[in-house]
Parts: structure tokens; C-alpha cells; sequence
């Protein structure tokens, strides 16, 4: 948070001048400690496309070794077939290979047994509980044994087992996870991932930020970010103003999370504490239009403006409320319809999962501040995953690659 008082104007202009006067150094006089500095690739090389024709293995290899080319590394070789089998197991299931699973893999015929055996391991009930507990991790975090038994209680993680084991395409995961309700096929269990926040809405703003645009917006709070200047204070107050309408209810069929149709006009002050409107602009670029009312104005609560009402007052609670303009679902289709930094933000996550480190690291920062190693690389798996519809089976046996 900003301090309270700020500083005089002759310690800003010190400051200033020390920072100019750095600037000034000759770059031999700067230690370049950064482990993260890689060479210079000349930046048209990065454009080369593929040859026609490649498999996803193939085009994998082929950005990764133009890469230690230019670099003159050479490769690590190819890993022997136990090798290449417990690491596999280590990273889709969460265990190694038994005894017997390691003898029929290492005597199977087939000249292909290694993609035979990541679609085999896609299919065990391992391979969904292991990735439904890595993803409760990185969508929920730690938080210790009695949220974990809500979680399991509430059947957010059967939610989870369910998304994998049915390869359930990740576009409509996500667009559950934030309408968190009843929408024509929509499973009821994802509502926990926002219910778990407590009418929190920064935090869940926070937590849908990383997963819809891969990085995180949490320093845009009081002022747009010091390093990544392409992410606005206007874009964290726009992802917190999309849940601000929203409140958990227990109904007779469970918990969930109503929304009312009126209200949740909210502002935000900047380091200069000038005062502006949130509005539902995101990071992608998208705006939703919304009619705000005059700030001496009343708004009606009207049933009319619902799809699903809220009960009247003292009315049990049947179902929670849906609005006709929902802000959840305003969102849902701004960062699930053509948006490129979900499916980018995708790929990097397993890419870390699987290899150790993003394209693009720390994984959920994608911005100008942390540009990605092999960024044609990382682009054209996003716009193959985007193409197979949003299928994770499909982008892991591409990366999980001989």
C-alpha cells in the first residue's frame, strides 16, 4: 500500500537525479548478476514458421533446437526408456511406475510404445487425481485440513478429478468457474472456486486474473504496475467490479453465489488520489458497455431485470439470483471468446508442470516485464491448443514429446 504521506517534492526530484545519474554509468560498470539473461536472438529469427506438415513433437524440436543453435548449446541426448517412463509417471500420475509397469513397457514391440504410453496414463484414474490436486493448488492454494475437507466435502475436488478424467475442454471450465452457476450443462461443483473467497472480490478477482490472462494484476491495486506498464489500475478495479454484484447463499439445493442486477458502482483513487470510475474494462482489451446512473439516483431492484429473481423479503431462498446483464458472464465470454492469453497462460502452466519452468517465467507473470524464452514457440502451442478446442489431453501429449 502506498504510505500515507508522501514524500516532499526536493526527495522526489533527489531521487530523480539519482536515478538519471545511473542510467548514465557505462554498462561495464553495472553488475549484471540477473540469472535469467539469456543471448540475444536476432529477432526475425523468432518468426520462422515451422515446416508444413510437422507433428506437435516435431515442432516442439524444431523451435527448441534453433534455439541452442543460436545459443551453440548442444543438446542433452535422447533419455533411455526407463528413464523416459518414470519421469513420465513422476509428472502425470504423481508416483513412479511399479515393477510390472516398468517390465511391460520396456518389452512392449511397438515403435511408438513411449505416445502409447502418455495417452495410457492420460486415462488412469491416477493421472486425474494427481492433476486435480496440483490444479486445487495453484487455483485455491494451501490453505490446511479444514479447507481441504470443505473442498472435498463441498465436491470441488471431484470437480476437479471429473475436468481431467473427462478431458473436459478448458474453456468451458473456466467460463464455470467464474458464472459459478447453473448455465445449460455447467457443472454446480465448480461454484466453490469462487464461494471458497467469502464475498471477497478483490480475491477473486485476484485468483481469475492468473488463469484468464496468465499473469497477475495484484500491484495494479493503487496505482497501473511499475514494471509491466500495460496493466492499469482501471483493469484490476474493471476484473473486481465484474464480481462486486455478487453475495454466497445457502438454497435448498445447495450453496451458491447470487447476483443482483442493480448497485456495485464502485471508484478508485490513484497515488494521486484522483478518483475514477471502475468500469468492466479488461487486460485483453475488451470493454462492456454499461449504463451507470447518475450519482444522485436510486436504482429499483425490479424483478423484471432477472432471469431468476431473488426471493422476496423473508422468502426462502430457492435459487440464487441471475440477472439479465450479468457481470460474471459479461466477463466469462470477454476472456473465453477470442482471447488469446487464456489459451497462452494455459500452455505455460503445463509447460511448467511437465518441463520444471514456464516459456515464460515466474509462470503466471506473461507480461512486457517477463518475456517468454522461445516466444514463436510458446505462440504456436497456444494457437494449436486454442485449435483442438481448448483440449489439455491433446497439449500434453505434445509436450510430453519423444
Amino acid at each position: 500500500m502506498p504510505p500515507k504521506k508522501q514524500l516532499p517534492d526536493e526527495a522526489i526530484e533527489n531521487i530523480r537525479l539519482w536515478i538519471q545519474r545511473f542510467q548514465e554509468l557505462p554498462t561495464s560498470d553495472i553488475e549484471t548478476w540477473n540469472e535469467d539473461t539469456l543471448p540475444a536472438i536476432h529477432p526475425e529469427a523468432e518468426q520462422i514458421s515451422p515446416p508444413e506438415g510437422f507433428q506437435g513433437n516435431q515442432v516442439i524440436d524444431f523451435y527448441i533446437e534453433r534455439r541452442l543453435q543460436a545459443q551453440g548449446i548442444a543438446p542433452t541426448p535422447v533419455c533411455d526408456d526407463r528413464t523416459f517412463q518414470r519421469r513420465l509417471y513422476l509428472d502425470l500420475a504423481g508416483h513412479p511406475p511399479t515393477l510390472d509397469e516398468s517390465e511391460a513397457f520396456l518389452r512392449s514391440p511397438h515403435v511408438d510404445k513411449r505416445s502409447r504410453e502418455v495417452k495410457r496414463l492420460l486415462k488412469t484414474e491416477a493421472f486425474a487425481t494427481h492433476f486435480a490436486e496440483l490444479f486445487d493448488t495453484m487455483l485455491m492454494e494451501r490453505r490446511g485440513k479444514r479447507w481441504e475437507d470443505r473442498r472435498r466435502k463441498n465436491g470441488w475436488l471431484d470437480y476437479l478429478q471429473t475436468v481431467f478424467a473427462d478431458n473436459r475442454p478448458w474453456d468451458g471450465v473456466v467460463r464455470e468457474l467464474i458464472v459459478a452457476r447453473k448455465e445449460g450443462d455447467a457443472d454446480p461443483r465448480a461454484v466453490w472456486f469462487l464461494y471458497e473467497r467469502e464475498n471477497n472480490h478483490q480475491a477473486m478477482a485476484e485468483a481469475v486474473a492468473p488463469v484468464v490472462f496468465g499473469t497477475q494484476v495484484k500491484c495494479a491495486q493503487c496505482h497501473d504496475h511499475p514494471l509491466a506498464h500495460e496493466i492499469k489500475q482501471g483493469h484490476y478495479w474493471g476484473m473486481v467490479a465484474a464480481f462486486n454484484r455478487s453475495k454466497n447463499i445457502d438454497t435448498k439445493s445447495g450453496i451458491g453465489i447470487a447476483e443482483s442486477a442493480i448497485g456495485g458502482f464502485i471508484s478508485f483513487a490513484n497515488l494521486k488520489k484522483e478518483s475514477q470510475a471502475a468500469t468492466l474494462n479488461f487486460l485483453n482489451g475488451v470493454t462492456v458497455p454499461e449504463k451507470r446512473p447518475s450519482p444522485d439516483a436510486k436504482e429499483q431492484d425490479l424483478p423484471e431485470y432477472y432471469l431468476v429473481a431473488p426471493p422476496a423479503e423473508k422468502e426462502k431462498v430457492e435459487t440464487p439470483a441471475v440477472p439479465k446483464f450479468s457481470r460474471r458472464a459479461q466477463l466469462a465470454d470477454a476472456v473465453t471468446q477470442g482471447n488469446p492469453l487464456l489459451a497462452k497462460a494455459t500452455v505455460n502452466r503445463i509447460w511448467a508442470l511437465l518441463m520444471g519452468r514456464g516459456i515464460v517465467h515466474p509462470v503466471d507473470e506473461i507480461n512486457s516485464t517477463y518475456p517468454a524464452s522461445h516466444p514463436s514457440l510458446l505462440n504456436w502451442l497456444a494457437s494449436d491448443f486454442e485449435s483442438s478446442g481448448f483440449d489439455l489431453h491433446h497439449l500434453i501429449i505434445n509436450t510430453c514429446h519423444q
